[in-house]
């Protein structure tokens, strides 16, 4: 199946519950979150669990999409067990990657081979100056014409002078190419985490929205990308 990876800017930035919301939307479809088993997000969001998969993942069901968490504690990307097998059909699998960009691109793994060689790459960063120097900086590191960038708070027309005027030009780029998605702030979300209730609705509406740029730049040619 199609993987498509989301990379987290930053700790704390959302980057799981995109990837649950990614995953949703491709549904039937399956996220694998990398992280290691104290950190996963995701601990909360299946209303089944199903349970060891294999290869130290643990397995949980969300309506038709499959949750595949890391079991146990790691020290690094270069520890993330290859995932499990599949024994029913998904459209997609969401990569929640769950490690720092900088880490996971300084070593190699079949995790940074997949960030370095997929057709498209969802960073996520929120609206802050310090968020977003850091979706620069992730941009800088990996192909940027492969990259989409979504970004947690309110619409780019209402983000305040003190964050436009300090982006780089990286993103500027994803923003003139219309490769910067906003994905509005859930507060539910925020204080109580995922749960296995359903996402809300404008979260899922910015989800199609990532997953139809996604699909336009996955299906861009190498070289139509270089040139934009």
């Amino acid at each position: 199946e199609p993987v498509l990876p989301v990379l987290g800017a930053h700790a704390q930035c959302g980057a799981s519950t995109v990837a649950l919301a990614l995953a949703t939307g491709a549904a039937p479809a399956r996220v694998v979150e990398c992280a290691s088993g104290p950190s996963c997000g995701l601990v909360g969001a299946p209303s089944t669990e199903i349970g060891d998969c294999g290869n130290g993942w643990t397995r949980g069901l969300r309506a038709d999409v499959l949750i595949d968490r890391c079991h146990e504690i790691l020290l690094g990307a270069t520890e993330v067990p290859l995932p499990a097998e599949v024994s029913q059909p998904v459209s997609r699998t969401v990569l929640d990657v769950g490690w720092d960009p900088t880490h996971v691109l300084s070593v190699s793994s079949w995790l940074s081979s997949w960030l370095l060689g997929s057709p498209c790459v969802v960073v996520v960063a929120t609206v802050s100056v310090p968020s977003l120097r850091r979706l620069e900086n992730t941009l800088s590191v990996l192909t940027e014409p492969t990259c989409l960038a979504a970004v947690v708070g309110p619409p780019l027309k209402r983000w305040p002078k003190t964050v436009t005027g300090t982006l780089g030009a990286q993103t500027r780029r994803l923003i003139e190419t219309q490769r910067l998605v906003s994905v509005p702030t859930i507060a539910s979300l925020r204080l109580a985490g995922i749960t296995p209730e359903p996402l809300p609705k404008p979260l899922l509406a910015a989800a199609e929205d990532i997953l139809l740029a996604a699909e336009e730049l996955s299906s861009t040619p190498t070289q139509t990308k270089k040139d934009t």
